[in-house]
């Protein structure tokens, strides 16, 4: 059995439904320093 926190599971949840679109799951490093310095996301979207 896989065991998720509350968290982890609310995060899952949202990525399902569309939440935190345009993510479509959890970000890599290289999505996250684009995302921090450029405010982009690898495929050019803008991320707030």
């Amino acid at each position: 059995m896989l065991q998720v926190t509350h968290e982890n599971f609310l995060d899952l949840k949202y990525f399902a439904s569309g939440v935190f679109y345009p993510l479509e799951g959890f970000m890599n490093y290289e999505e996250y320093k684009k995302v921090i310095y450029e405010m982009q996301l690898l495929n050019g979207e803008i991320w707030t």
